[in-house]
């Protein structure tokens, strides 16, 4: 089975976006990227994108190496109303990427992370580096 993405129109409604990704492709769900390597934080532009009532469906818990989403160097997203469900870990986000989290340019709100493991047993849900390398 290969990955599907569908984007869904609904009457008076913000449009959906479903991806699901078959047990053959595991990856990341979401892989946001901003600028090239080799800039500074503060420069513009950086992936300053907005992502709503989107449903993520990863390949199941009983395997390994599928990854919700992984926010690089520069990526900004906003995610808004969003699920995330059988991945094996919830998300990575770049030490770049983390300083427009800190600083409030991108952020998480309303979503649903769910059911999260690697061959059957829980998984954190992301991780972060620590700011400045601590």
């Amino acid at each position: 089975m290969t990955t599907i993405s569908i984007l869904i129109r609904l009457p008076r409604q913000e449009p959906v976006l479903v991806c699901a990704a078959g047990t053959d492709r595991k990856d990341n769900g979401g892989e946001w990227n901003g600028e090239p390597n080799g800039i500074a934080v503060s420069n513009a532009p950086i992936g300053n994108f907005t992502i709503y009532n989107a449903t993520y469906i990863g390949a199941g818990t009983n395997a390994t190496g599928a990854r919700a989403f992984i926010s690089r160097e520069y990526a900004a997203p906003k995610v808004f109303n969003s699920i995330f469900t059988e991945f094996n870990i919830g998300g990575n986000i770049d030490d770049k990427s983390g300083a427009h989290f800190t600083n409030g340019i991108a952020t998480f709100q309303n979503n649903i992370f769910w059911n999260f493991a690697s061959n059957g047993v829980r998984s954190r849900i992301g991780r972060m580096p620590p700011p400045n390398g601590c």
